[in-house]
């Protein structure tokens, strides 16, 4: 994990595992501005399978401080990263948005309080079960249990949670992922986040493709409410139950907006290498020398409501044959002068640059030395809009993202009017960032190594796949064509199969699943709490 703060003079730090506490002694940090900790966890605190663990990992401090996140899982190199949230803005109540393709999707619960009463309803796939303290849930079921402070429940399940509706009697942390799974292709990668409260969820979302990448991303939109009506790329789509969803897709060189009518969580996933791309790679782990990097990632997307005008972060090295971390933004165009990018007290040009037919500028920024950074506005008392974003890692065999930080102020379960425009920009009030907050709880498991650095082009190129990504279960979605003239052309096309996309083909270059319990692994937890 790293460890950094905005504060002008010292803050000091203690990590601390209080129930196991020859398992992972105490350390005691300082950090000040400019100067991040990089700190190692020792790897036994991790959550191994489904069952209850005492591996909740307390860190207190007597200043703000930003915690991010990476997680390392049996596989090489693969690794998962968030940004912690503070405890001040946890939950009792959360849903649960998970993909995984192979291998398990995965949640965890930890407790704050001591004699917290959670019950989990369970939603699965038909045929999927779950075995919990010796007895089988399926879809449906409902899992009552009671867990202590610094205690973690994680449960697993070869097919995806989303929609489980989760409820305690105090506030809990909840994290979500995947032990390692392919996004539609053969290549695979650990997936880890914490989850939002719900009453944070938005609806209004600016997508920024991952940067670097060839083909698409996908776009999972889960509802928090029945009959939710999302608008995408000039198409309107109805999510008729709570805790469904919908699959879309996000070319490479199209950042888009997406809207809905009641609040939303929106998780974009980068693609795996697949089929398309057999000719490049041609042996186990592919060409080394090739520019592009395919294994998947995980964002839990912020909502444009979230956004705020001040982000602090680090920029992390993490692992060998590294590219340059990059930093992707998104702001109202008229604002983009008065934003600023800083390493410590040096400012880096951003190139901003403006999508057609709106009102919104994406930037792409390569960050060429670990450290921290800030983003923030130049005139504090502007009324202009925040701005948003995220940091990506792209790492030979593997990748991680995470949200440079976002406001968690409650907002409300629907418009009363929906309307949707390209050109629209949502007004969000000020708020602090959680990303430097002294309160959090979090998943961490750290391998840190030296990086190769390398240059990355400001803007990328998209290649559309034949391809076509829907929602699992399409009885449950209604979707309206908005544009007939427009779309069937895209349409017919994507209808068109290819022997090299299918399912069979992606098969005979997957390795086979690794049941040891080494490769279940999900996370390592902690808390962290001010002392001020």
């Amino acid at each position: 994990m790293y460890v950094t703060t905005v504060e002008s003079t010292t803050v000091n730090v203690r990590i601390s595992a209080p129930r196991i506490p020859s398992t992972q002694p105490p350390l005691d940090i300082s950090v000040t501005r400019g100067a991040p900790a990089n700190v190692t966890l020792s790897s036994n605190i991790s959550l191994i399978g489904t069952g209850r663990q005492d591996k909740g990992i307390f860190i207190s401090s007597d200043g703000d401080i930003t915690v991010q996140c990476f997680s390392f899982i049996g596989y090489e190199r693969s690794s998962g990263a968030y940004l912690a949230l503070p405890t001040n803005v946890l939950s009792k109540k959360y849903m649960i948005a998970t993909f995984c393709e192979i291998n398990s999707c995965m949640f965890a619960v930890v407790g704050t309080e001591n004699d917290t009463s959670v019950t989990i309803s369970i939603k699965l796939p038909p045929n999927e079960t779950v075995q919990f303290e010796g007895t089988t849930y399926s879809n449906g079921d409902i899992i009552t249990l009671t867990i202590n402070r610094y205690e973690a429940v994680q449960i697993s399940s070869s097919g995806s949670f989303t929609g489980t509706l989760i409820r305690a009697t105090a506030d809990i942390a909840v994290f979500v992922g995947a032990d390692y799974t392919s996004v539609r292709g053969r290549s695979g990668d650990h997936l880890v986040e914490q989850l939002q409260p719900l009453d944070s969820w938005g609806m209004d979302y600016m997508l920024i493709p991952f940067p670097d990448r060839l083909s698409f991303d996908l776009v999972m939109v889960t509802a928090q409410f029945e009959q939710t009506t999302v608008m995408y790329n000039n198409s309107q789509y109805v999510i008729d139950e709570a805790g469904e969803n919908i699959i879309l897709k996000l070319m490479s060189d199209t950042p888009s907006r997406l809207s809905s009518d009641k609040r939303v969580l929106v998780m974009q996933l980068s693609t795996s290498v697949s089929s398309d791309f057999d000719d490049i790679y041609d042996n186990d782990y592919g060409d080394y020398s090739d520019p592009v990097y395919y294994d998947p990632c995980m964002l839990l997307v912020t909502p444009m409501e979230q956004w705020i005008s001040r982000y602090f972060f680090v920029s992390p090295i993490l692992l060998s044959q590294s590219k340059p971390v990059v930093l992707a933004l998104a702001a109202n165009s008229d604002c983009t002068p008065l934003f600023k990018l800083m390493a410590i007290d040096t400012q880096i040009s951003l190139t901003w640059i403006e999508i057609s037919g709106t009102n919104i500028s994406v930037s792409y920024t390569t960050l060429e030395q670990e450290g921290p950074y800030t983003v923030k506005s130049v005139d504090n008392q502007s009324t202009c809009s925040p701005l948003g974003g995220y940091i990506y890692g792209p790492v030979q065999h593997s990748a991680w993202t995470m949200p440079i930080g976002q406001s968690l102020k409650g907002l409300p379960d629907k418009r009363d009017k929906f309307v949707f425009s390209s050109t629209e920009f949502p007004m969000s009030v000020r708020s602090t960032s959680i990303s430097t907050s002294s309160d959090s709880l979090g998943v961490t498991f750290t391998k840190l190594a030296s990086v190769e650095r390398s240059s990355l082009q400001s803007l990328v190129t998209g290649v559309s796949p034949t391809r076509y990504s829907v929602c699992t279960c399409l009885c449950k979605v209604t979707r309206t064509l908005t544009d007939d003239s427009s779309t069937m052309g895209e349409l017919q096309k994507n209808l068109t199969v290819e022997k090299r996309t299918l399912s069979s083909r992606r098969r005979k270059k997957q390795s086979a699943v690794d049941p040891r319990s080494v490769s279940k692994d999900m996370n390592d937890l902690w808390s962290v709490e001010s002392e001020q």
